[in-house]
């Protein structure tokens, strides 16, 4: 059941990616018009998503949430260490070898993740990979943009913190303080906040099929060897080492053990390629990274839950 699942999910959100690619290649949108949506990505859609996904579950299981954010926080320290330890071998740059640890932390697990657990687990695990999502989010929009930065290393406290003083830090917050606790969220807000998330999955899709459809020859992408040998590190042999990690941790549900593991088999995520394109860096690593492990995933996220399940 499994790889059928999680290949029809692929296949589903590819052809986004591809109608993206067709609308830039006929020259319907420009590189302006990317710029312009990874932007309302990066601070409306993305925020509002991260904050509806927190708010839509009740928190009734205190010590399992108390695990989840302590085995989330375990399993992205694991992408930071191996990503750090991988990234030498991709490139030269500092810079390049940023945009490598991105892509190797910032998994897909919202926009693909969401919906390939709720087909494998139900609706009831979304509530915790909500808590994934968030650590997700708090990394991404200080540890990643921190990647990223090309500003002076001598700054005033002020302009150390500035990149952190963003909405979608602040949904963060708002998104964890409002789900710890409970707080209830009037429709009247809640509603045009899910409409304005729904719209991060195919905007952020067809984003990177506008990146593609931008290359003069799109063959070009799939032709470097060392995009391939990246995906094999991070698709599969990163994700065994997770599950050598994680699969017997004692004292933890086998549900947020399996989340772990199949979580960060998750292909590079679209949101890497937005901040990259806003910071006005060449994405062309990047967006390449992205497509092939999307790509490649169809293959390798029915691999890892098979491992997972021979592996002693």
């Amino acid at each position: 059941m499994y790889p059928i699942i999680v290949a029809k999910q692929m296949i589903i959100l590819f052809l986004i990616v591809l109608i993206g690619t067709f609308l830039r290649k006929k020259e319907l949108v420009t590189d302006e018009h990317s710029k312009f949506m990874s932007s309302m990505v990066i601070n409306v859609f993305n925020p509002a998503l991260i904050f509806t996904s927190a708010v839509s579950q009740k928190c009734e299981d205190t010590a399992m949430v108390y695990k989840t954010f302590i085995f989330a926080l375990l399993s992205y320290l694991l992408l930071i260490v191996t990503g750090k330890i991988y990234q030498k071998f991709f490139a030269k740059e500092h810079l390049e070898r940023n945009i490598y640890q991105m892509l190797f932390v910032f998994s897909n697990v919202g926009f693909i993740g969401i919906p390939v657990i709720n087909a494998m687990f139900g609706s009831y695990a979304l509530v915790y990979v909500a808590i994934f999502i968030m650590e997700y989010n708090v990394l991404l929009y200080t540890y990643g943009m921190s990647l990223l930065s090309t500003e002076p290393k001598r700054q005033t406290f002020y302009a150390k913190i500035k990149p952190l003083i963003n909405i979608g830090m602040f949904s963060c917050i708002f998104a964890i303080l409002f789900f710890t606790l409970n707080i209830p969220v009037p429709e009247i807000i809640k509603t045009p906040l899910t409409y304005l998330g729904n719209c991060a999955t195919p905007v952020s899709l067809l984003i990177i099929g506008f990146s593609i459809g931008s290359q003069e020859k799109i063959s070009r992408l799939f032709t470097g060897i060392k995009y391939y040998m990246f995906c094999f590190l991070k698709l599969v042999v990163t994700s065994v080492i997770g599950i050598l990690i994680f699969k017997h941790m004692p004292l933890v549900p086998e549900l947020i053990r399996t989340l772990c593991v199949v979580l960060m088999a998750m292909p590079c995520g679209s949101m890497t390629l937005m901040i990259v394109q806003k910071a006005g860096i060449d994405d062309k690593d990047c967006c390449t990274g992205i497509l092939l492990s999307t790509i490649l995933s169809v293959a390798t996220l029915p691999l890892v839950v098979l491992l997972y399940n021979i592996i002693p």
